[in-house]
């Protein structure tokens, strides 16, 4: 607890972090939007969020089908300091919401992130960026 996530690798990232972008951006959107689990964590680890309406874990597959499955999301959310996550980014048009205390340098070249936010979201929905609550109010599900 505590660790600077820039300087350390290898640290958990707090389970509700995840729970509170899921619930954030699900209220600004205004829709109940699917969300699918990637995670090397076992089911019990990740039954907090699993538990929840329409989140689902990722079925098993192998680790260049998730990456792909995963780039092709129209958000990412982002451990701190996975590059598995920091891959699906770079291929994918996507907004990422990234963990703000493992931010080093931009993912994607300008021309992405014009279209596409990529950052960490702030604790309040009415701070979002313009470009991120755009990119969420976008998302059709089906």
């Amino acid at each position: 607890m505590g660790e600077d996530f820039a300087h350390v690798g290898g640290v958990r990232t707090a389970d509700q972090y995840f729970a509170d972008l899921i619930e954030q951006t699900r209220h600004v959107s205004g829709l109940d939007l699917p969300v699918t689990v990637f995670s090397d964590g076992t089911d019990d680890e990740i039954a907090f969020l699993t538990r929840r309406p329409g989140v689902t874990r990722s079925p098993a597959t192998s680790d260049i089908v998730d990456l792909l499955l995963m780039a092709r999301s129209r958000i990412i959310i982002t451990s701190a300091g996975s590059t598995f996550g920091e891959w699906a980014a770079f291929l994918s048009e996507a907004a990422v919401l990234r963990h703000p205390a493992h931010i080093h340098a931009p993912i994607r070249p300008p021309q992405y992130t014009d279209l596409y936010y990529e950052g960490p979201a702030p604790a309040r929905p009415q701070e979002w960026s313009g470009l991120l609550l755009s990119n969420v109010l976008e998302i059709q599900p089906g």
